[in-house]
């Protein structure tokens, strides 16, 4: 099936400041307009769902003013993707997708760090609810600060807590309880920007009941499933194995 990509690192097309108050084309729950552009360009990256309960802060930390047709272009591909995940591989884009989930990844340039959001999307209920585990490794770079955003919707409502998050110089993961009406969760980090730094994201789904303990007890690696994730022998097997996707740091 054919895919549209939307790479996200924005490539100014005029150096010089502009103003710029659009006419409204959508507002969501929280009073947030957008402009048609930013609106598609956003609901790209991540999902309706997610797009209509946008905070402030949210805006300010993806620099939507920025989002100007015409004066910023976003990288846009088109590629071929399987309906069932490479057990173990990795998909060279920002974007992959199965018949149960949607992932992306989206890299933004803000100067000396970039900030990374890595979000998936249900696109059908999961039959096992235990602890899920959704993260970044990276390479030829490092963890940037502190910041850890974390944020998912199950059962129709919207929570920002995490069991237990595992961080590194190497990477950053959030592991979570999930329900059978989860529709999205979503992990924010920031990442030191290095010419050649690159950015790995992965979110793995327990396909049967495990501990907390287990469910934590990985270490950031590019053997690992997503090549994010590496558990022992004994625990792998409980994961889907969901292909990862991964970006570079401009």
């Amino acid at each position: 099936m054919r895919k549209r990509l939307l790479g996200v690192m924005i490539i100014a097309l005029s150096l010089f400041s502009i103003n710029v108050k659009a006419d409204a084309y959508y507002k969501n729950e929280n009073g947030l307009e957008l402009t048609e552009f930013q609106y598609k360009v956003l609901v790209d990256m991540f999902s309706e769902e997610k797009i209509e309960e946008f905070t402030e802060e949210d805006y300010d930390a993806l620099h939507v003013e920025r989002m100007i047709e015409g004066k910023y272009k976003y990288k846009v591909e088109e590629f071929e993707t399987p309906e069932e995940s490479y057990p173990g591989g990795l998909v060279p884009y920002v974007f992959h997708e199965t018949p149960s989930k949607k992932l992306t990844m989206a890299v933004f340039n803000n100067g000396d760090f970039c900030t990374i959001t890595l979000t998936v999307h249900w696109k059908k209920p999961p039959v096992v609810a235990s602890y899920d585990v959704i993260g970044i490794r990276v390479a030829n770079s490092m963890i940037y600060d502190d910041t850890n955003s974390f944020d998912a919707k199950m059962d129709g409502k919207v929570t920002t807590s995490y069991a237990r998050a595992v961080k590194t110089e190497l990477g950053l993961a959030d592991v979570f309880k999930i329900t059978n009406g989860i529709s999205y969760a979503s992990l924010d980090t920031k990442v030191r920007k290095t010419n050649n730094g690159v950015v790995y994201g992965s979110y793995q789904h327990a396909t049967k009941a495990i501990t907390l303990t287990n469910a934590s007890n990985f270490t950031f690696a590019g053997t690992g499933y997503g090549s994010v994730f590496l558990w022992p022998s004994s625990i792998k097997g409980t994961y889907d194995n969901m292909s990862g996707v991964y970006d570079t740091l401009y």
